[in-house]
């Protein structure tokens, strides 16, 4: 916004710089949930970060075999746009004939890195999925899980920018948008899924809090048949969640912690601030 009002000529735009430093802090805390999944011993957490590990990967190759007719990924023009400007450099050396192999080796870092991102997004995802459930069992809470399909649907070439530039009208076609105003469209869209989950966030948090309750009963049914350590390790599993949302999330939900603590204290029970 400051280089689209003040259009400073002589500064370097850092906005690329804190879009990748968010980028690496957010895998950085999905990399460390998936690592205590990961070296659970007991439970099949680590055979089903394999599992869609693995099923990523053969998306991400599947992605990368279709052609930019039908996925706009502008993989192709890029790779061109560096090779162009490396074939100058590396033709007088010798070394032209590792321009093929460059593009290779980049194609299978991003294969990897989609594999790897996938294993991390596989808990916080069912999480995710489970939380919107249970808001919605809760109470009215904002709608649009499948929001973020709708959106990378915009970046399907026969199913969008086909659609909306040669919209089919009776016998002709008519143009409803323009290419620059297209790309504008689907960062919009974009701006208004990340709002859509704003939004939702102290919904999942609620519901989030009311698995305590749940496991509170669940141990209670099995007071005397489960063993302490077995209680720890139940502890432990969501651990990294809470540690997450206390640490990004928390200052939202402190004016609502004398409510939380009043739900889970026995009714005869003294509270303490009030001791």
């Amino acid at each position: 916004g400051y280089f689209c009002l003040v259009s400073p000529a002589r500064e370097t735009n850092l906005g690329v710089l804190w879009c990748l430093l968010s980028v690496a802090f957010s895998v950085k805390v999905f990399f460390m949930v998936m690592r205590h999944y990961f070296r659970s011993e007991e439970g099949g957490e680590r055979s089903v970060c394999l599992s869609f590990a693995f099923l990523f990967l053969l998306l991400a190759m599947v992605a990368l075999v279709v052609r930019e007719d039908y996925l706009e990924f502008g993989l192709e023009a890029g790779l061109a746009a560096v090779t162009s400007n490396l074939e100058p450099m590396l033709k007088p050396r010798g070394w032209q004939w590792t321009l093929p192999l460059a593009k290779l080796g980049f194609k299978l870092g991003l294969v990897a890195l989609c594999s790897f991102l996938g294993a991390c997004l596989t808990f916080p995802g069912l999480r995710l999925a489970q939380t919107h459930r249970d808001a919605l069992r809760m109470g009215p809470a904002p709608r649009g899980f499948l929001a973020p399909v709708l959106v990378v649907l915009l970046w399907v070439r026969p199913l969008a920018r086909d659609f909306l530039l040669q919209a089919p009208l009776g016998q002709r076609t008519v143009q409803l948008l323009s290419d620059s105003s297209f790309d504008t469209l689907r960062l919009w869209a974009v701006v208004a899924l990340s709002l859509l989950r704003l939004l939702g966030t102290r919904h999942h948090l609620q519901a989030y809090l009311g698995l305590a309750e749940r496991w509170v009963s669940r141990m209670r049914r099995e007071a005397g048949r489960i063993p302490a350590r077995d209680i720890q390790r139940q502890i432990t599993r969501i651990y990294c969640y809470v540690s997450v949302s206390l640490q990004y999330l928390g200052p939202q939900t402190l004016k609502d912690a004398p409510q939380m603590f009043q739900a889970l204290l026995p009714p005869n029970r003294t509270h303490p601030w009030k001791a």
